[in-house]
């Protein structure tokens, strides 16, 4: 039983929008989303025993954490950061190891949920407008009927360096010709440098997931 769980979980890593790697594409535009970022969609059942879980994620060091679900939706999300946090207090292997996700999660922090239709420098205002401590944690794209993924903080951060290094170079004199780049470049530079656009539209969504999952007898 366990060969067939690693095997699902692989498969799940390997396929679709899973990549072994955290750089973003190399064309960027002030239009880019995150939805178009480098993200990965590792998720199990609330069930899945914690020992499972934590296998993987050494597997997989490129992971930024698990969603976990239960019957098809969505219940939380933990990062690599808070999981190995939880394990390594007190009594943490002894506690959760042999137990399932469900009760681990329990002690996660809510994460923060944006479409994938958010672009880059809206998606970095939000993650960096959470509390200190969770800053840094990785982002949950919402697709709509295609579920959710996983964006890794640094890739985010990655993708707003470069494109700002993009708007700069648009934003410098032609050969043989005058003048710099044109109104719209110099007012996506100072949106990238800030992070916030004029026009917001980049919905927060606050999930509900505490109450899906049964409180365990």
């Amino acid at each position: 039983m366990a060969v067939k769980l690693v095997t699902e979980q692989t498969k799940t890593l390997t396929s679709g929008r899973f990549s072994d790697s955290l750089a973003p594409p190399s064309l960027l535009t002030k239009d880019t989303t995150i939805g178009e970022l480098p993200a990965h969609r590792y998720q199990v059942g609330v069930n899945t025993v914690v020992a499972q879980v934590e296998k993987t994620l050494r597997l997989y060091p490129i992971l930024p954490g698990v969603i976990v679900t239960q019957h098809d939706r969505m219940v939380n999300v933990i990062s690599r950061r808070r999981f190995f946090e939880i394990l390594g207090t007190r009594y943490g292997v002894a506690v959760f190891l042999k137990r399932p996700i469900e009760i681990m999660i329990r002690h996660a922090e809510e994460p923060l949920i944006l479409p994938g239709t958010c672009l880059i420098d809206e998606a970095v205002h939000e993650a960096l407008q959470r509390e200190t401590i969770l800053a840094y944690e990785p982002i949950l794209m919402d697709f709509q009927t295609h579920g959710f993924q996983l964006l890794d903080i640094y890739t985010l951060l990655l993708a707003q360096s470069q494109l700002f290094a993009t708007l700069q170079q648009e934003l410098q004199p032609r050969r043989g010709g005058g003048g710099g780049g044109t109104p719209a470049t110099a007012t996506a530079v100072s949106t990238c440098k800030t992070g916030r656009s004029t026009a917001f539209s980049c919905p927060i969504r606050r999930p509900l997931f505490r109450s899906m999952v049964s409180p365990t007898t």
